[in-house]
């Protein structure tokens, strides 16, 4: 299930207009209970728990969900160990 507020700014006077009335999110929570929802353009002002929150206004990285952090640090993991393996960045064809 996709719901976009693109147009929720022209109901909710007073609001910036990239900033999401809470309301939405109260909606969003009762018409998918218990499944993670994802916040796209996500800013430092709207993280909420049982969110997945992406945006280029946020700094580094934070998960909160066990799960996801395992996932992640897996990941992170596997990436280390392919750099390793493929010769870890390091110039070739250097002259010793």
């Amino acid at each position: 299930m996709v719901i976009t507020t693109a147009h929720t700014h022209t109901q909710f006077q007073g609001r910036e207009a990239h900033r999401k009335p809470d309301e939405v999110y109260t909606i969003l929570e009762r018409l998918a209970p218990g499944v993670r929802k994802l916040e796209l353009f996500a800013r430092p002002n709207n993280i909420r728990p049982g969110w997945v929150s992406l945006g280029i206004a946020l700094q580094g990285v934070e998960l909160h969900d066990p799960v996801m952090k395992v996932r992640y640090e897996e990941h992170l993991n596997k990436e280390h160990l392919n750099k390793e393996a493929s010769g870890g960045g390091k110039e070739e064809g250097k002259k010793k």
